[in-house]
């Protein structure tokens, strides 16, 4: 995190979370900082956020940047946040109910597309559609820019930290089925790995893993500012997977 440079965005995500009072979390403290640093925004963009939810990313972009929002969720009365976030801060963007695998828009409508960790979500064939729609739409050098799960290739329901269905992607599974069928390139492709250190063997022999732990105990509720900790001790952004656990990527449709 430090060493990519996604320091000084997470500071200003940090402070904007405590205003919207949005806990931190020890994933979100580096996908959303790469979103922000590798997005390259500005200030006439137009932006499709997918799966907004309760994230602090879209009402950010649209402060900082002055770039126009779209957020759209497949059920409007998850967007119930967003409009809220944007009454606390004063600021605008476009909420709408919409199916990421079957979007709505005109060809060429976006600048960016968004979606951190949302397509592992969705099951069956519904990621390759979904990655296919956000080509579609973008224009031509726009970006489209993604957060999933990373390891061996697995379809889940009901993980122990999330109640629904998931997706995790292995290094083939991410070219097969995010990158197929489309116009984009890969223009940064980065993992969340854990440090390669004796301390941090040691304490996962001893405790197992900290993030279980850390969840299960409900830390990221009652105590979300220990995720700051987490993510800085914890986590290392590698260029190649090493029993990595997941995968940032910014993609150019060419």
């Amino acid at each position: 995190m430090l060493r990519h440079g996604l320091l000084p965005y997470w500071y200003k995500l940090y402070s904007l979370n405590k205003v919207l009072g949005h806990r931190n979390d020890i994933f979100r403290n580096v996908e959303d900082s790469f979103i922000l640093k590798y997005g390259d925004f500005k200030n006439n963009d137009v932006c499709l956020d997918i799966g907004s939810g309760e994230s602090a990313v879209p009402v950010f972009i649209r402060q900082e940047f002055g770039s126009k929002i779209r957020a759209i969720d497949i059920n409007i009365d998850c967007l119930a946040t967003q409009k809220k976030y944007c009454s606390l801060v004063n600021c605008s963007m476009d909420l709408e109910e919409q199916d990421a695998t079957e979007l709505t828009y005109s060809d060429g409508s976006f600048d960016k597309v968004i979606a951190i960790s949302a397509i592992e979500h969705f099951p069956g064939d519904g990621d390759i559609r979904s990655v296919r729609e956000f080509s579609r739409v973008l224009k031509r050098n726009g970006k489209c820019l993604l957060t999933v799960p990373f390891g061996c290739y697995e379809e889940v329901d009901n993980p122990w930290y999330y109640s629904g269905f998931e997706r995790r992607y292995d290094l083939d599974n991410l070219y097969a089925r995010l990158l197929s069928g489309t116009d984009l390139e890969i223009e940064t492709l980065l993992f969340l790995s854990p440090p390669e250190c004796g301390f941090v063997d040691e304490v996962y022999e001893k405790l197992g893993n900290i993030f279980e732990l850390y969840y299960k105990g409900n830390y990221h509720i009652t105590n979300d500012d220990l995720s700051i900790g987490l993510t800085l001790g914890w986590i290392e952004l590698t260029e190649e997977p090493r029993s990595s656990f997941g995968a940032l990527a910014s993609l150019v449709k060419r």
